[in-house]
């Protein structure tokens, strides 16, 4: 028990600076901010033997939330990283953003508005379907789209559809979804973007389909 009590007693202890100093109430100030560095408890109630405990001033809050910010961006940055390896398999499709476009594509808004309405889109299973000439950018219009919602920490990855077939053998579920996108459009599907759903194996909606 006195373990315990030593432990919750130097939690109570507030560290004074050099430039701290004591209010007219009693309690220790902040010598930069002027904010209270301790609060007194409730109802003149105490807690062993101590009237007060340790309270942030605006310098401390300061800090506290510089440090948080730094840890979640450095995690944020740490998961971005992860998913862009996993999810495209040539680095060059990192540069593919709608910050490196040239803006020759007319139609590049609606890949910002894709991204922009990204739960609605996954909620209703909205895709695209891209066609066009060889280096009309389609490509890169789904690369703009891939790099966005990865940025936003949504899994994708940017694939072909012999690789899902490769990754699906003995799904038929999934062969058949290929076989009837095929015939219906009697075009050759090269490549597509994949959304990955992290709580499943896979899925196959919403996804951008590039002719």
């Amino acid at each position: 028990m006195n373990g315990l009590t030593d432990t919750v007693l130097k939690m109570m202890d507030t560290t004074q600076e050099p430039e701290d100093y004591k209010g007219e109430d009693g309690l220790l100030y902040c010598g930069k901010c002027h904010k209270p560095k301790e609060a007194y408890f409730p109802k003149g109630r105490a807690l062993f033997g101590r009237d007060r405990h340790p309270s942030e001033c605006d310098c401390r809050r300061a800090e506290r939330e510089k440090r948080e910010k730094k840890d979640a961006d450095e995690k944020h940055s740490a998961e971005v990283e992860r998913l862009k390896r996993e999810g495209f398999s040539n680095p060059a499709m990192r540069h593919w953003t709608f910050e490196n476009d040239n803006g020759k594509c007319p139609q590049i808004g609606k890949a910002h508005s894709y991204v922009e309405k990204w739960e609605t889109v996954r909620a209703e299973n909205l895709g695209y379907l891209l066609w066009g000439n060889v280096g009309s950018g389609k490509s890169y219009f789904a690369g703009c789209i891939a790099n966005a919602l990865m940025e936003k920490e949504i899994p994708v990855c940017m694939t072909n559809f012999a690789t899902i077939l490769n990754n699906t053998v003995g799904f038929m579920y999934s062969v058949l979804i290929v076989s009837f996108y095929v015939s219906a459009l009697n075009f050759q599907l090269v490549r597509t973007v994949f959304v990955n759903d992290a709580k499943k194996d896979f899925f196959l909606f919403p996804l951008c389909f590039i002719i």
